[in-house]
């Protein structure tokens, strides 16, 4: 595994993985979490792309596919 900033090329795995993640908060906490939507994920993923205060890396295995990643905002 390697650990790289994240690249507009990393975007349909990324948003893969925020539509995942939704999922299981919605699964466990339907009260507060709405029902996902992949225009959320690919906005997010944008703002998170563009803005210098928030931060995301990708860990990519050795075929450069994304495995996994974790997102800051400062």
């Amino acid at each position: 595994m390697e650990i790289r900033n994240v690249k507009k090329e990393d975007e349909k795995e990324v948003i893969k993985i925020l539509l995942d993640m939704q999922k299981l908060h919605i699964n466990g906490r339907k009260d507060i979490f709405k029902k996902e939507n992949s225009k959320t994920a690919k906005e997010e993923f944008l703002s998170i792309l563009n803005d210098n205060k928030k931060e995301m890396v990708v860990a990519i295995d050795k075929n450069d596919k994304v495995r996994g990643l974790s997102y800051c905002f400062f």
